[in-house]
């Protein structure tokens, strides 16, 4: 079942939204970088705060909506850490986990690093060519392309939920996989 979208601002009230946002842009900039540091990654969020704002309607009081955006700055800093997270849990544990190469002391080794990040990335493509291809799409687009998930949907003609849904279970395919293998 489709969800209902918020009725669409009026002229006015998207004017008054873009002046809070002009007046706060700087400070959202600034907020950001000290949450994500790239300044690709803040980019990014500022532009899915922006998307978020275009949106709304006069239901935020004009005195709130400053703490409204740096809110919403705040939870799209979150949710870029959580899925980064999720991706660097599934590379980590491939190269540390059951990995008694790792423990040696020629772990330092750059050679051997080398090895074992050529090896990992091999396995990744391995498990990312036997995932259907609408969902090879979505991943090859986040990561190679670097295109936001918002980007994505509209590329795909998808909304944005399904674009980050099918982004989870690839992430979870990858990690149970490479889980497995290590068995």
């Amino acid at each position: 079942m489709a969800s209902k979208s918020p009725p669409a601002p009026d002229d006015d009230t998207a004017r008054q939204w873009r002046t809070v946002y002009d007046e706060c842009c700087n400070g959202l900039r600034v907020f950001l970088r000290g949450r994500l540091g790239q300044e690709a990654d803040v980019e990014d969020c500022l532009q899915a705060v922006y998307i978020k704002l275009m949106k709304q309607d006069s239901s935020v009081p004009l005195g709130a909506r400053k703490a409204w955006l740096f809110r919403v700055a705040a939870n799209e800093a979150a949710l870029y850490w959580r899925r980064k997270s999720a991706a660097d849990r599934v590379l980590e544990n491939q190269a540390t986990d059951g990995n008694p190469i790792m423990t040696n002391s020629l772990a330092s080794d750059d050679s051997l690093e080398r090895l074992i990040t050529v090896e990992t990335a091999q396995q990744v493509r391995d498990i990312l060519n036997k995932l259907p291809e609408s969902t090879q799409q979505i991943v090859l687009l986040r990561i190679e392309d670097d295109l936001t998930f918002q980007e994505i949907a509209n590329r795909l003609n998808i909304p944005l939920g399904t674009a980050l849904t099918r982004m989870r279970r690839a992430l979870e395919k990858i990690k149970n996989e490479i889980e497995d293998s290590e068995s």
